[in-house]
């Protein structure tokens, strides 16, 4: 399925090809996401599996840790990304998380114990199937940064929206808390929601 994320004039209008220090240090969601982390796991014990890594400014502020492997369907992101990011332990791939995997990808979620997904969550055609046929089964931790508030009205609902640069509109959900608590009812896995974060944990 071609989706407008993955167009180079998605990636160029929203400034996602852009490492200027301004770029860097504007995203208090990565910095949520950093403290999690470090406040949970030695350095030796995070390796970290991004969905929708765009440009991975995420990097920025996880300067310590075992393995960050990045996918996204925007070739341009992934560039941008490997250019401003190279160092040992880190590693890109152009993969749709919605298609077959390629079975490199396949074989780092397995070497991956946190996913974490910036928004993006909100922006898949189908993602419940993405969390139960992928994401559980294959990961101690989820963190769904920028998906669902405490306060969310409790309709979980599909929109849709046009971000600048795109040809053509992506979906857009509203998740409510009982979308995840339906989904997690049988399962071993905790919920946690945050500000706006849910934080699915089997540990």
């Amino acid at each position: 399925m071609n989706k407008p994320w993955a167009e180079k004039s998605t990636a160029e209008t929203l400034g996602y090809t852009d490492h200027t220090e301004a770029k860097l240090t504007r995203h208090p969601h990565h910095v949520s996401f950093s403290d999690w982390v470090y406040g949970n796991f030695k350095n030796e014990d995070i390796s970290i599996f991004d969905v929708g890594c765009g440009p991975a400014w995420v990097l920025n502020l996880l300067p310590t840790l075992n393995k960050y492997v990045g996918i996204d369907i925007n070739e341009a992101c992934l560039e941008s990304a490997a250019n401003y990011c190279s160092r040992a332990g880190v590693s890109f791939y152009p993969q749709d998380i919605e298609e077959d995997l390629d079975l490199k990808v396949v074989q780092e979620i397995k070497n991956c114990n946190i996913c974490y997904i910036d928004s993006v969550f909100t922006m898949l055609e189908d993602p419940q199937k993405v969390l139960v046929d992928i994401l559980l089964p294959n990961f101690n931790f989820i963190y769904l940064n920028r998906t669902c508030s405490p306060n969310q009205d409790p309709v979980t609902e599909k929109k849709s929206f046009s971000w600048p640069g795109m040809s053509s509109s992506s979906a857009h959900w509203a998740f409510s808390k009982s979308f995840f608590e339906e989904i997690l009812r049988h399962s071993p896995h905790t919920l946690e929601i945050v500000e706006n974060s849910v934080i699915i944990s089997n540990a």
